[in-house]
C-alpha cells in the first residue's frame, strides 16, 4: 500500500478539505486506513465519523496518531493527530479512489452474490499469487463503501481481488472501481429486508457490471434465478460474457465432484481439466469454475491456477472443520457460522451428507436462525425439512424462533433439542454427543454459533 502521489495540497485539493494542523509538506500517506489494520503514518477514518468503516483512534498509541492524518468532517478537539476536514468523506474516499484507479495498472475483478463471493475472492487470489502479488482482501470491507476505500490503496499489485457486497450504493462502487472483470456467484434469499423481493434483489446484483467496459468480462453463474436478465444488463456494458456452473449450457461446467477426494471434473470452454481442491463441499467446486473463467479470460494458464487451488484452505467461519474431544467423546466439528440463507444452507446440507463417519457416528446439525430474509422467513425456514431429511443427517438441533418452526417440521426421529440460548446449546451438544459424530454448525453470524464452537473445541468464549 502506498500513497505517495499524495502530498498535502493534492490531498487537500481532491477530497475539497481544510487543514488543521497541517503535516508538514514533505508528508505523504503511506495508506488510506478505514478497517482494523492500522499502519503508522497513514491517512485515517476515526470511528464514529459519517462513513460506514473507521478505525478506534483511542487504541493507538498518542505519539503514533501524531504522525497520521485523520479525515474528518468537524474538528476533532481531544486530539493531537493532523486533521483534514471534509464536506463528505463518502465523496473524498470516492476521489481518492477514482484518483488511484486512474493510475493503477493491473487488473482488477470484483466478486459479489448471495453466497460463495468471499469464497470465490479466497480461490482466485491464491490462484493468482504464483503470478504476482495481489492486494490484501478484506472480507469485512466488502460494503460499497469499502470497496471503494480498497481502491484507494492500490498501488503495484499486478491483480487486485475486490469483494462487493448487494446494497444500493454498488451500481456507484462498481463505476467508481471499474473493475476489468466481474463474477456473479450467485441470487437467492439473502439480506432482503434490505434488498427486496428476488427481483429487485437480482437486479442489484447485476449493477456490479455496470462498470465494466466493453472489452471488459462479465462471468456469470448459469444457474442463477432471473439468468437472462441479469446477463441482458451484462451485456449491456461489456462484449464478452462468460458463464459456469452445472448447466448443460454453462462456458465452464462441472462436469463431476469426488467429495471423498475433493476431486473436481470440469470443462473449461472445451478443454478437459481435472484438480483437488484444499476445501470440502460441492459448492466451493461451483465457485472455483468462476476461478477457472476469470483465469482464462486474464490470459493465464488456468490449470496452474487450478492446481494452486489445492492449496487453498477454508475460510474461517466458512467450513472449517476441527478434530476435538466433547465430553471425553472424539468428534468432527465443521464451523460454518460465519453467515446463513437458504442458498448456503443447502451447500452445509450436501457438505456434512458427504462426511464419512466411524461406525457408530452420527451426522449432527446444529442450526440458528437465518436472518434478514422478510417477510417469508418463516417459510424459508419450514421448507429446510425436506432436504435435511435427504441429506442423511441423523439429528438436528436448533436455536431461535425461527428455527424452532423448522423443528416442528422435522419427522420424530431427527429433532434434537430445541435452545433459545447459546448456553443451552452447548449443553445439547455436550450431553447428546457420542464418539465419531461430525457435527456442523450452522447460522447467521450474530447468533453466535462460532462461539459455541470456539467452547468446544476449549478455547474459551
Amino acid at each position: 500500500m502506498s500513497l505517495s502521489w499524495l502530498n498535502p495540497v493534492d490531498l487537500a485539493r481532491l477530497t475539497r478539505g481544510i487543514w488543521i494542523g497541517p503535516p508538514a509538506p514533505d508528508w505523504r500517506p503511506r495508506a488510506l486506513c478505514f478497517e482494523k489494520d492500522w499502519v503508522p503514518g497513514s491517512l485515517v477514518i476515526p470511528k464514529g465519523q459519517p462513513f460506514r468503516h473507521g478505525i478506534d483512534v483511542a487504541q493507538i498509541d498518542p505519539a503514533e496518531l501524531a504522525a497520521c492524518v485523520m479525515l474528518v468532517t468537524e474538528h476533532v478537539q481531544a486530539s493531537s493527530a493532523h486533521q483534514l476536514v471534509v464536506p463528505s468523506i463518502d465523496e473524498a474516499v470516492a476521489a481518492l479512489a477514482a484518483a488511484a484507479r486512474d493510475r493503477y495498472a493491473g487488473t482488477i475483478c470484483a466478486v459479489t452474490g448471495s453466497v460463495g463471493k468471499s469464497s470465490t475472492c479466497h480461490l482466485l487470489s491464491h490462484a493468482l499469487e504464483q503470478w504476482g502479488t495481489g492486494n490484501r482482501l478484506r472480507p469485512g470491507a466488502n460494503t460499497a463503501a469499502g470497496a471503494v476505500a480498497q481502491v484507494v490503496n492500490l498501488d503495484a499489485e499486478r491483480y487486485a481481488v475486490i469483494e462487493m457486497s448487494v446494497g444500493e450504493g454498488l451500481r456507484r462502487a462498481s463505476r467508481i472501481v471499474r473493475p476489468h472483470l466481474a463474477i456473479l456467484t450467485a441470487i437467492s434469499p439473502a439480506h432482503l429486508t434490505y434488498a427486496g423481493p428476488l427481483p429487485r434483489l437480482a437486479q442489484l446484483k447485476a449493477s456490479i457490471f455496470t462498470g465494466l467496459s466493453r472489452d471488459g468480462v462479465a462471468i456469470l453463474n448459469r444457474d442463477i434465478p432471473f439468468y437472462d436478465d441479469v446477463q441482458a444488463v451484462a451485456r449491456n456494458h461489456t462484449d464478452t460474457v462468460v458463464t459456469y456452473g452445472d448447466h448443460d449450457d454453462a462456458d465452464v461446467r462441472l462436469l463431476g465432484f469426488d467429495s471423498k477426494k475433493r476431486r473436481v471434473d470440469a470443462d473449461v470452454l472445451g478443454d478437459r481439466v481435472r484438480y483437488r481442491l484444499g476445501t470440502d463441499g460441492r459448492h466451493m467446486a461451483v465457485n472455483s469454475l468462476a476461478v477457472l473463467a476469470a483465469l482464462k479470460k486474464m490470459g493465464l494458464d488456468y490449470r496452474k491456477g487450478a492446481a494452486r487451488m489445492t492449496e487453498a484452505l477454508p475460510l474461517v467461519q466458512r467450513g472449517v472443520s476441527y478434530a476435538a474431544s466433547v465430553s471425553g467423546k472424539r468428534v468432527t466439528l465443521i464451523d460454518d457460522s460465519h453467515n446463513a440463507n437458504p442458498a448456503s444452507m443447502m451447500a452445509a446440507f450436501q457438505l456434512i451428507g458427504s462426511q464419512p463417519v466411524k461406525r457408530n457416528g452420527r451426522r449432527i446439525l446444529v442450526l440458528a436462525d437465518m436472518l434478514e430474509l422478510g417477510s417469508e422467513e418463516t417459510a424459508y425456514h419450514v421448507e429446510l425439512a425436506a432436504p435435511i431429511a435427504r441429506a442423511g443427517v441423523d439429528r438436528v438441533h436448533v436455536m431461535g424462533a425461527l428455527m424452532a418452526k423448522l423443528w416442528d417440521a422435522l419427522p420424530a426421529p431427527l429433532r434434537g433439542q430445541r435452545c433459545e440460548t447459546t448456553d443451552e446449546l452447548r449443553e445439547a451438544i455436550e450431553d447428546d454427543v457420542e464418539n465419531g459424530d461430525v457435527i456442523l454448525f450452522k447460522g447467521s453470524h450474530s447468533n453466535r454459533l462460532w462461539n459455541v464452537v470456539r467452547t468446544l473445541r476449549g478455547l474459551g468464549t
